[in-house]
């Protein structure tokens, strides 16, 4: 009777040779698990980079709109200041 993980079969081994046998099966699926884990870890940390990346170009970009919006807000602000001090000075003189 050969017991194999991959078989799936868990009854007591009969023989020394079983037991080395379950062992190797059991060795072979950890070190699958352990290549699978680190290749994830490659994956997630690329993935974290690339988003890293991606938020310090949109902050960027946030960064340079609102910059923009400063400008045009103290344009406006010129625009209304003067607007009314012509108004202002319109109705002195009338």
């Amino acid at each position: 009777m050969r017991a194999s993980v991959a078989e799936g079969d868990w009854a007591a081994p009969a023989t020394r040779g079983d037991l080395m046998s379950v062992k190797y099966d059991l060795e072979g699926k950890i070190e699958d698990v352990r290549v699978e884990m680190a290749n994830m870890g490659r994956t997630l940390d690329s993935r974290f980079g690339d988003v890293r990346a991606e938020l310090g170009e949109r902050i960027d970009h946030q960064g340079r709109e609102i910059s923009k919006l400063r400008v045009s807000i103290a344009w406006m602000t010129v625009a209304v200041v003067t607007v009314l001090g012509g108004l202002l000075t319109l109705f002195e003189l009338s």
